[in-house]
């Protein structure tokens, strides 16, 4: 697959999670046991979850997911959009080659931290960043993923409380020191693969 293709495919795969609200893995019910309420649920997950909504408007909506604990954080956003680069790189899921708290695997055991930490991840420079590379900042506390970069600025997806939710922005380049790039471990060896 070429990049122009994967960047197409990964903008549209984003598409899907714009909107979504923030919520965060720490579930303060311990009934709930599905993905999608405590913040690591896939958007079809998190779309027939709530289909019994229909004939809502947006802001409705937003409002329900809200009110119910209905949403995904920044890791669980990122989980999901690199298993989908993974996908559609070498058509197998990414869930057995991320390494989340107490050495188990799966989407509610990774943070960002963990993601853009030995052994999942490598720090990598600025002039290296590509599609589906990550961004981490607030110490570890956060991470976004790149879409799309311009000699300029990178175009980037992130969920978080202040942001409302699933939303695009842009951040400049050089990165400012409060950001650091880095790449999944999975991606280093097939990132030279991919042709330009």
């Amino acid at each position: 697959m070429d990049r122009t293709k994967l960047k197409k495919s990964l903008e549209q795969e984003v598409g899907h999670y714009l909107g979504i609200p923030y919520f965060i893995n720490s579930p303060k019910n311990p009934h709930q046991r599905l993905s999608v309420q405590v913040g690591k649920g896939n958007w079809q997950q998190i779309k027939k979850y709530t289909q019994k909504t229909a004939s809502l408007s947006p802001q409705q909506l937003y409002n329900f997911l809200k009110k119910h604990g209905i949403g995904i954080d920044c890791s669980g956003l990122v989980y999901h959009l690199s298993d989908f680069l993974h996908q559609q790189l070498q058509h197998q899921s990414i869930r057995s080659k991320l390494i989340g708290s107490q050495g188990k695997k799966g989407p509610r055991r990774l943070s960002a931290r963990l993601l853009t930490s030995p052994p999942n991840a490598i720090p990598i420079s600025s002039k290296q960043i590509q599609t589906g590379d990550l961004i981490r900042s607030k110490n570890g506390h956060h991470v976004l993923m790149v879409i799309a970069k311009t000699t300029k600025k990178l175009k980037v997806v992130d969920s978080s409380r202040r942001g409302r939710g699933v939303k695009i922005s842009f951040l400049p380049l050089p990165l400012p020191t409060t950001f650091s790039p880095h790449r999944l471990q999975v991606f280093t060896s097939l990132r030279s693969t991919l042709r330009t």
